[in-house]
């Protein structure tokens, strides 16, 4: 049976994400959660959490938090700093599984560690195509860097955009890009 550690990115009341990693915790013996709760969070619902699962070896909540925002590298940030704490407190997992704390399974987790040992080599990420996008850029996206949040620094994100733009005009795709408007298929 695959031993699974799953990072649950959680902004959401503590009670979900409590039932959410006790869900997990129960449903398969072997795992491990490493919760990182929103700095942006309520002090008191980030205690509730801890509090709930002092004593609980399987269920490691992050202290050393970051304020998230969509769009944003916090949100790259905070899944980093867990997977640093699975290496530094040595949980022991094949696996590591990204969830949000509104997730729930809807299968039994057996099944899904039976699953993934059927498939030992294999990697599950999930890509989309650009239809989800309701205006703004598309393909620009991809092909500049955007060191600026467009929505705290918007002033900076567009004179940033527009120089990137103008300096890079015949600058193909970043190494391990496809072409614009394309996707690398769904799983």
């Amino acid at each position: 049976m695959a031993k699974l550690a799953f990072i649950i990115l959680a902004h959401e009341n503590a009670d979900q994400i409590g039932d959410l990693a006790s869900v997990l915790i129960s449903g398969n013996q072997e795992a491990n959660v490493v919760i990182h709760y929103d700095l942006n969070s309520p002090k008191d619902e980030f205690a509730k959490l801890t509090t709930r699962f002092d004593g609980e070896a399987r269920v490691h909540i992050l202290r050393n938090r970051v304020r998230c925002g969509w769009g944003d590298f916090s949100l790259i940030e905070a899944p980093m700093r867990a997977l640093r704490h699975i290496k530094a407190a040595k949980i022991d997992c094949d696996r590591v599984m990204l969830i949000s704390g509104s997730c729930m399974p809807v299968r039994p987790l057996a099944e899904l560690s039976n699953f993934l040992d059927y498939h030992p080599h294999m990697e599950f990420i999930e890509s989309r195509g650009e239809n989800w996008i309701k205006g703004g850029l598309r393909h620009e996206r991809y092909q500049y860097r955007h060191i600026f949040n467009f929505q705290r620094n918007y002033k900076l994100f567009h004179w940033s955009f527009c120089f990137s733009r103008k300096s890079c005009q015949n600058a193909g795709f970043h190494v391990g890009s496809n072409r614009a408007g394309a996707h690398s298929g769904g799983a």
